[in-house]
């Protein structure tokens, strides 16, 4: 599938972004400097997000492959630096 950019929020002390995949993805997030990610996961159209993935030590640069088993699946990213570019890739059908 083609690539598409994710656009981060400010949310208090972290950055946010909000999408839904079909399939197995990789993201690309390049931050100002190092931090936080946090994966949310839910599979409902509405509703509270569950935190499916943490890594406390990133670079500033992730590129990472993430798959959820069930799909379609809505996700939250949430970073902890200011993000200057961000893209999501889904596998291919």
């Amino acid at each position: 599938m083609e690539q598409r950019e994710l656009l981060f929020n400010e949310e208090g002390k972290s950055f946010v972004s909000e999408t839904k995949v079909n399939s197995d993805y990789n993201l690309h997030i390049e931050m100002e400097s190092g931090g936080t990610l946090e994966i949310y996961q839910r599979g409902s159209d509405e509703g509270k997000y569950r935190r499916s993935y943490i890594e406390l030590k990133w670079g500033d640069v992730i590129d990472a492959d993430f798959c959820h088993a069930v799909y379609p699946k809505y996700i939250k990213i949430v970073v902890s630096s200011k993000v200057t570019k961000a893209t999501i890739r889904e596998a291919g059908s």
